[in-house]
């Protein structure tokens, strides 16, 4: 079972320049963690809703992120977004006409 991040804990790493957590992990507040992953803190919100990310603590109102955690799952949804996908030849519409139309003339 983890150990519980303490407040103090949370507080001397936003206070510090830093931001070293406990275990030597930066914490990133959602605009921070949406900066450090090049998406908009929307985003973020929307995989913690959809149970891909989980803030490892919260300050005053802030959800906190592991920095690693934050760039693991940007590093997945990138993988598996269909835009980043590559199709090959065989995949690939040719945009010819292969097959017969039903009810053509003459058939």
């Amino acid at each position: 079972m983890r150990k519980p991040i303490s407040r103090r804990s949370i507080k001397s790493s936003l206070e510090n320049d830093s931001n070293l957590g406990p275990l030597g992990q930066r914490l990133l507040t959602t605009a921070e963690a949406a900066e450090a992953a090049g998406v908009t803190p929307s985003c973020i919100r929307q995989w913690v809703s959809r149970g891909h990310l989980r803030p490892v603590a919260r300050y005053g109102k802030r959800n906190l992120y592991r920095e690693d955690h934050v760039l693991r799952v940007e590093r997945d949804r990138r993988k598996s977004s269909p835009g980043s996908r590559s199709t090959s030849s065989s995949d690939a519409p040719s945009g010819q006409w292969t097959g017969k139309a039903g009810g053509e003339p003459g058939n």
